[in-house]
């Protein structure tokens, strides 16, 4: 079994760090970096979630990531009302339902994407991605930092479901 590289993690922690705030709900990393087919030009993809009526101009902290890895960071962000409602066919969610890495959850996230991807595998699905072909739902790769209830990013856990 791969795991995540040691290198998507550090930019994945350096992001949460950079990111995260008293709005951030959740952090939820996703695309080619999580599930391991990522060029070294590819960004990294995330969505935040934060409170209703929170802070959602993350271009500083995106600007201040490009400065000091010298990878863009693509931030989805959204509020928690808007989260639940893109829990569909349609929508981004899609693509998190194939791979993601949550660093950081206070509204049981992990738990609410294990419902989707259960719910919209029965479809069938396929997404064409640039780096393949995956059935929306059927979770290829998942990991939860071990602290994200705390916000800590201090740990993972890696699980690749073939």
């Amino acid at each position: 079994m791969l795991s995540l590289s040691s290198e998507n993690m550090e930019l994945f922690s350096l992001a949460t760090r950079m990111l995260l705030n008293d709005d951030v709900l959740a952090i939820i990393f996703f695309g080619s970096r999580v599930i391991g087919k990522y060029r070294d030009d590819s960004d990294v993809d995330v969505i935040v979630v934060v409170r209703k009526g929170g802070k959602k101009d993350f271009s500083r902290e995106r600007i201040s990531f490009l400065k000091e890895t010298g990878v863009v960071l693509d931030t989805t962000v959204m509020d928690e009302t808007e989260f639940e409602d893109n829990l569909t066919l349609g929508t981004v969610m899609m693509g998190v339902s194939i791979a993601y890495c949550i660093t950081y959850d206070k509204i049981n996230a992990f738990r609410k994407l294990e419902e989707f991807a259960g719910e919209v595998r029965k479809y069938n699905a396929v997404l064409i991605l640039p780096y393949g072909r995956f059935i929306v739902g059927r979770t290829i790769r998942k990991c939860i930092s071990r602290g994200s209830l705390r916000g800590s990013d201090s740990g993972h856990y890696d699980k690749q479901v073939t």
